[in-house]
Order: structure tokens, then sequence, then C-alpha cells
């Protein structure tokens, strides 16, 4: 009997010939599967050499370059969203000379600002967020961090080459910005009434829990005894790392978010040699442009 000239190309043989592509997507394996059949299916079983196996698998990977790439599931759409958000930054700018600069981060020297501009930290806008609050010793991931090229930035006065340019992920700017408001208070100073809180002598609300002394005129607000502060809640204990241990009276401490900006007026105080303006809490205002974190009672 005559033996018949070509014969179906083994299934257990078919995944050797697979090995033989360099494949790019599984979607494609039935296809591959498909076309090997029918195309070794006409080879006599005498040329099926490794030389010929070969130049059969060239075609079918020229075959397969041809093939339309299919079309992205729903889960690689939005995984490539999520990558492509990942990647979005926003550009703020900083004054050196108040952060030691490390790959990847900033570490605050001192109490400081990150600022939407070049401009003086006392012309620029709290409440409207043209800048935000980072006190000493914070650590802030960063993605990249450059000098100031921006003409109009470098022409808004002497200190602005002392400025760099620092790009970072939204979410950090989110935290900072629902830490506006917060300020922290030496609790033996105060009476408790629920949202309102009362001075029980002239003192201090400041915006880290380091001793009054050791901070700068922006960092604190004086309010004279039996002046009332309106608050989003009630005090709250100490809770950020960075603050808890910057000395031993940090447990009288509580954290206060006001529930409207401050009305101040300017008073001159003698440190050391140098004079300094603090501000003087005479009342609130409306609660336009403040952002509140949730309050843990």
């Amino acid at each position: 009997m005559k033996p018949p000239s070509c014969a179906p190309w083994s299934g257990s043989d078919t995944q050797r010939l697979l090995e033989f592509l360099d494949l790019q997507e599984s979607s494609c394996l039935a296809t591959v599967s498909k076309a090997v059949k029918c195309s070794v299916a006409q080879v006599p079983r005498r040329r099926s050499t490794h030389m010929e196996l070969q130049a059969e698998v060239a075609g079918l990977q020229l075959l397969l370059s041809q093939l339309p790439d299919a079309p992205p599931t729903l889960d690689t759409s939005l995984l490539r969203l999520r990558a492509l958000e990942a990647q979005r930054t926003e550009m703020r700018y900083v004054y050196a000379p108040d952060w030691e600069v490390s790959p990847g981060k900033l570490v605050s020297k001192k109490g400081t600002w990150l600022k939407r501009s070049v401009g003086f930290s006392w012309e620029l806008s709290e409440t409207e967020g043209e800048k935000l609050y980072l006190p000493p010793g914070i650590v802030m991931p960063m993605m990249q961090v450059a000098a100031v090229s921006d003409p109009v930035e470098l022409a808004r006065h002497e200190w602005s080459v002392q400025h760099l340019r620092v790009w970072l992920k939204p979410t950090i700017l989110e935290v900072l910005e629902a830490r506006r408001g917060t300020w922290f208070l030496y609790l033996p100073h105060w009476e408790m009434a629920g949202t309102t809180i009362v001075a029980k002598h002239d003192t201090w609300l400041k915006r880290t829990t380091q001793m009054s002394g050791d901070l700068q005129a922006f960092e604190l607000l004086y309010v004279p005894k039996s002046i009332p502060v309106r608050l989003v809640a009630p005090p709250v204990a100490v809770e950020e790392e960075w603050e808890k241990t910057r000395h031993q009276h940090v447990h009288l401490h509580r954290r206060v978010c006001l529930s409207a900006p401050p009305l101040t007026v300017k008073q001159v105080r003698m440190k050391g040699e140098k004079r300094e303006q603090f501000d003087v809490f005479v009342g609130q205002g409306d609660d336009r442009g403040l952002h509140h974190e949730p309050i843990k009672a």
C-alpha cells in the first residue's frame, strides 16, 4: 500500500514548532497553530527537514506581521491611563538656602514655603494657595529640580536666583493643601469650649510644636488673653511623627484647624538685637480659601 504523500501535523509536536516563533501577543497563538497545521500538511514527509521547517516558520512570521493588532481591552486601557497619570507632575518654587537637596528628595532645614512664584513669601497669599507652609525636618519627595529660567520670575527681585524649581507629584500638594489653617497650641494656656477655645493668658498659636522662642515670626500668631478662636473641630493630640519628637513637652500640645482665616495686625518685637514683626490675632474672617484635613476626635 502506497503511503500518503502528506499527513496532518502531529498535535504533540506543534509546541516544538511554536517555539521557533517570537510571539508578542498571546491572542495570536490560535491563529499561528491553525496556520502551521495547514501549511505543514502540504509538505511531503520526506522534505520535512529542519531547514525547510525553518523556512515555513519564516513564512508564518511574515504572515503574523501582516495581521492587524488586536484592539486593547478595557483593563489594558485603564493600566495605560494610570501610567500616564503617574507621570504627571506640578512645578513649584522653593528658596534654596532653606533646603537640603538630595537625589529624589528635599529636606527642610527650617520652616519655609512652597510657592507658585519666586515672589517674597510675605507678598503671597496663603489662603489663595500661592504658598504652602512646610515645617522644619520635612522630607519632601520630588521628581526633578532645576534652576529658575523664566525671565519673568528672574526679574521679580535680586533673590530670584536663590530659588529652585521643583517638580512634585500632585498627591504631595494635596496633602499640603489639606493642612492649610492648621496650628498648634500649648494646652495649659487655653480653655476649651467645644469648637471654640479661649486664651487664659497671652499666648501663641504656632505652626509647629517647637518652642515659641525658636520659631520665626511668620510661624507665630500672638493671641491676647480672653480672645476666642473658632475651630473646625475640638483640638486633637499631636500625631505627626516629625512633631512628636521635637521636645519633651510635645504631649502638652494640641493640633487645631481654624474655621476661618485669622485677622491680624502687625507688632514689632525684639529678638536679641534683631527687630521682628509678628502677627497679633484680633479675630477671624470668612472661611474662603481654607481647606482642612479630617480631624479624628
